[in-house]
């Protein structure tokens, strides 16, 4: 992740000093995040205009500042921006906020990470997969959450059973912890991952490609392997296409000698390498 600001700390995740200001940060090319504590900080977010931002107000006294440079900066300064408030301001200043900004978002009513866990949540390159509010609104069966991009999720609160009483759901306390890859649901406890990959059509391909890749097992090293060189299954010789397949999902975890020996060969891998693969003996 590059830097943009001179104080800050090392990526992808800030661990803030009470002394330090806090990080400045881009997500990929285009996105902004800054956490405003200071009249320069809030400055120097509002002034890159043309990015697209995700800017971080824990202090109310920052808010009135936050819009006037965004009035003085023109209409169209934070039409990109997404603004992220751990408190309520007055119904006025949220008003005028919302018309300089894309989305504001407020978490005074919410279940929310401690601001240093919102900071690391939303300024490294994982923000789009962490959480970092939720509220739950019982009348309606709707989990509301937040993710580190500022993007929200409507979660029906049926998807969560049966981990979770639906009946005593009224009385459960719904938190976000552990940096914001867990969501807990009374003693209920969900990964972050899989909530948002349930709803979130190119997160959820973007986290099966992670997976698969950090999968240490045999059939994850062969069928990584195949696709790399283009391989279909039919394509090795002297083992049945469905034994491949078998293989590749995981349901033949010990393979004959003579079969590993075939693959590697077919995948150009060291024979050994596949002997010690998780589930390969």
């Amino acid at each position: 992740m590059t830097q943009l600001s001179v104080d800050v700390q090392t990526a992808p995740r800030p661990a803030l000093a009470a002394s330090t200001e806090p990080a400045m940060s881009v997500h990929g090319e285009e996105t902004l995040f800054a956490w405003l504590k200071t009249p320069r900080q809030v400055r120097e977010a509002v002034e890159r205009r043309r990015l697209q931002s995700v800017l971080l107000v824990t202090d109310p006294a920052m808010l009135e500042l936050v819009a006037t440079e965004a009035l003085r900066l023109g209409p169209l300064a934070c039409a990109r921006g997404h603004l992220v408030l751990t408190a309520l301001p007055r119904a006025s200043l949220l008003a005028a906020l919302q018309a300089m900004f894309r989305s504001v978002v407020c978490l005074a009513a919410a279940a929310t990470l401690e601001p240093r866990e919102l900071v690391s949540a939303m300024g490294g390159s994982e923000a789009c997969g962490r959480l970092i509010a939720a509220v739950l609104d019982v009348p309606s069966g709707v989990l509301a959450l937040w993710r580190g991009d500022a993007r929200s999720l409507a979660v029906p609160l049926v998807w969560f059973s049966p981990q979770i009483d639906l009946g005593c759901a009224a009385n459960a306390i719904v938190t976000v912890r552990s940096g914001g890859r867990e969501l807990a649901i009374g003693e209920a406890v969900f990964c972050s991952d899989d909530v948002i990959a349930a709803f979130d059509p190119d997160y959820r391909r973007r986290l099966r490609w992670r997976r698969w890749q950090q999968d240490t097992t045999l059939g994850a090293m062969v069928r990584r392997r195949r696709h790399e060189l283009g391989l279909r299954r039919e394509e090795f010789p002297g083992i049945d296409a469905k034994t491949v397949a078998r293989i590749e999902r995981g349901e033949i975890l010990r393979p004959q000698r003579e079969t590993l020996r075939l693959i590697a060969q077919c995948l150009g891998l060291d024979l050994d390498s596949l002997h010690h693969c998780h589930g390969a003996t």
